[in-house]
């Protein structure tokens, strides 16, 4: 599960666990502070900023591609949690101006489906990656088996001596002569022939 992830600081392995801990906050929040809306807004704005801040300033994840889905997540949770806590400020002053209220729900549930949308996009994206990944793995040991097998190929020998070519190996295999037995001096040799 970490494979994807940085580990390079302390901070960087963490990123899963804030991730929880952000999630859970978000729903305890949103069902235990119904009647401090501008409490409640405030930090949930307050807590998307620091995350943003976290992803910014050590950079958990791996892959360009995942962190810049992701950094775009977070920023839409911070548009969210802004247009929310506005929403809670027009509440709290009273300002009935329906028009306005009207917007700002119709930006939230466009935002709301702008995260589903491009989670989608980034799961599809992840298998055509996953997919493209394996395709090229596959064609790399295919041509390195073909780079070793067509090392070991037979090719003719021309031999300007006989009239059959004898067939040889291009890659010979190296051989270690050892010789256990000492060499005899010349005195020796001659003395055994005498």
């Amino acid at each position: 599960m970490f494979e994807d992830y940085n580990n390079d600081t302390v901070w960087q392995p963490l990123y899963v666990p804030f991730l929880l801990i952000r999630s859970v906050a978000i729903g305890v929040i949103l069902v235990l502070f119904k009647s401090y809306s501008l409490a409640a807004a405030l930090f949930l704005f307050l807590m998307s900023l620091a995350f943003i801040a976290y992803m910014t300033k050590h950079r958990p994840i791996k892959d360009k591609s995942n962190f810049v889905c992701q950094m775009i997540f977070d920023i839409i949770i911070v548009v969210v949690s802004l247009l929310i806590l506005t929403l809670s400020i027009m509440d709290m002053r009273k300002a009935s101006s329906p028009d306005i209220r009207l917007n700002i729900g119709w930006a939230v549930t466009i935002a709301n489906y702008l995260i589903q949308g491009l989670g989608l996009v980034k799961a599809l994206a992840m298998v055509v990656k996953s997919i493209y990944n394996k395709i090229v793995h596959k064609s790399k040991e295919r041509r390195i088996k073909r780079l070793d097998s067509s090392r070991n190929i037979i090719l003719p020998v021309h031999d300007n001596n006989s009239s059959i070519s004898p067939m040889r190996k291009v890659r010979k295999q190296k051989r270690l002569v050892v010789n256990n037995f000492p060499k005899r001096s010349k005195q020796k040799r001659h003395s055994k022939e005498s």
